[in-house]
């Protein structure tokens, strides 16, 4: 059947009946025709009328009112179709069917040889495309961190630039600094690798990659730590050292506050302390790189204010005494190293006794029973307190002065004066020259440009006389 051409069998009288059923089966534009055919049976034409349209049914009925029905083919084996091939509502299409199922089996096979491609590639390049995809999410995140840890590498430089070697006030901080600062030098100068042929060793090299991203994190948070600590601990060492000078200031203005008497230079140095401790308590909000700037010029400022102080205090001796500001501080000594004992011959004996290189002062050793010492004066502008005059009779003299059992005294008498007395009696005086200190122990007598400064030794009590000042105390 499969070379006879339909068409031409249908118009064939001679095609046998089961030919036309085969025919029948697959070819329903033939329908039509096979019902007009002389071989046509009762049955196919049964099969017809129900399959077909109503052109195939007129057919049919007008092929079963020809006054002779076909009695049907020739019972023969060649001519009488076999029980199967009669047609029935499933047999006109068993060929068409028959085709579809060969061409679908075809079609599965295909597609199962597809399926086990695909599979077989996707076993392949599916694992080497998600290495390769692995590697290049792990290289980037480690160029990100790489490029995280610059920033914060030039950050932590920048913030050492500010802070001066020593200036800091644990050392321990900045040991940790230098330890994070290079640790991250090197993590940032690694570079990726090419990425390897194999899964294996992408895998390898993506775990690497991991392992290195979170070490280069983890130096990251060191370095800023280590960064803020170092960065805090100048700071500290700011307050710590403007706090030291402060407490010195203090400490000096507490001493001498009442030997200074100058209220405004007393002012000056409590206003300075204040200044210092407003400084000392913005800098934890001070810029970094205007700190140690600033611990300098405050210092300086609090130092000088404290010399401006102690410059204008009068000594204090350590026994309390407080000679007036203006005395030689070595009258809180006992007799200097290299003093002389200058002495002159009278009639009347030997005593020690020194002039002035101007001549307008002289000093006699235990003149007129003084224990210690008694200096006269030709011309002086000034008046002797009243704390020394008030027992003081005018007519025995008030102008000489001495240090009697270790304390400032007039010295009164009824005739001319020792230095005076020798003078008139032309004796040679010696001269105490200027720088140089006399030994009339237990007191002393200091020659300077600015006056003669005596005391005694041991009670740090004194008094200072010039043509233009005296002080006592």
């Amino acid at each position: 059947m499969d070379n006879v051409d339909p068409a031409a069998a249908v118009g064939d009288p001679q095609t046998p009946a089961l030919t036309l059923s085969e025919i029948a089966q697959g070819n329903p534009d033939l329908w039509v025709a096979i019902a007009h055919h002389p071989n046509a049976y009762p049955g196919l034409l049964d099969w017809l009328s129900g399959v077909g349209g109503a052109d195939v049914r007129a057919a049919v009925a007008q092929r079963l009112a020809q006054s002779a029905p076909t009695a049907g083919p020739a019972a023969d084996e060649h001519t009488t179709p076999a029980a199967d091939h009669v047609p029935t509502a499933a047999r006109p299409g068993k060929r068409r069917l028959t085709r579809g199922l060969k061409v679908l089996i075809g079609v599965g096979a295909t597609v199962v040889v597809i399926v086990v491609a695909l599979a077989v590639t996707l076993a392949l390049v599916l694992p080497q495309r998600n290495a390769s995809s692995d590697f290049t999410t792990a290289a980037s995140a480690y160029t990100d961190a790489q490029a995280q840890l610059v920033q914060t590498l030039h950050d932590a430089r920048s913030t050492l630039s500010n802070v001066p070697d020593g200036q800091v006030a644990d050392p321990g901080i900045r040991n940790r600094f230098d330890a994070a600062t290079a640790n991250a030098a090197n993590l940032v100068s690694a570079q990726v690798p090419a990425k390897a042929d194999t899964i294996a060793g992408v895998a390898a090299q993506v775990a690497q990659l991991r392992t290195d991203t979170a070490a280069i994190q983890a130096s990251q948070s060191e370095l800023q730590a280590s960064t803020q600590a170092l960065a805090d601990s100048h700071r500290t060492w700011a307050q710590n050292t403007l706090t030291a000078a402060i407490t010195q200031a203090q400490q000096a203005y507490t001493a001498s506050a009442d030997l200074v008497d100058d209220p405004s230079v007393r002012d000056a140095l409590q206003q300075q302390i204040s200044q210092a401790q407003a400084t000392v308590n913005s800098l934890s909000q001070a810029s970094l790189d205007t700190v140690s700037g600033t611990v300098t010029q405050t210092t300086s400022a609090l130092n000088a204010a404290v010399a401006t102080f102690q410059s204008h205090a009068r000594i204090r001796c350590s026994n309390g005494v407080a000679p007036p500001t203006g005395v030689d501080p070595m009258v809180c000594g006992g007799v200097p190293s290299g003093a002389t004992t200058p002495t002159v011959n009278l009639d009347y004996g030997v005593y020690g006794m020194f002039a002035m290189p101007s001549q307008n002062i002289g000093c006699t050793q235990h003149g007129y029973g003084t224990d210690e010492v008694i200096c006269e004066i030709i011309n002086h502008s000034w008046t002797l307190p009243t704390s020394l005059t008030d027992a003081c009779s005018p007519e025995m003299g008030c102008e000489d002065v001495g240090i009697i059992a270790g304390a400032v005294a007039i010295v009164q008498h009824g005739d001319v004066p020792p230095w005076a007395n020798a003078k008139a009696a032309k004796a040679t005086i010696p001269v105490l020259k200027y720088g140089q200190v006399a030994d009339f122990s237990p007191a002393a007598c200091l020659s300077a440009t600015d006056g003669i400064t005596c005391w005694d030794t041991m009670t740090h009590h004194g008094f200072k006389m010039s043509a233009s000042t005296f002080l006592n105390w």
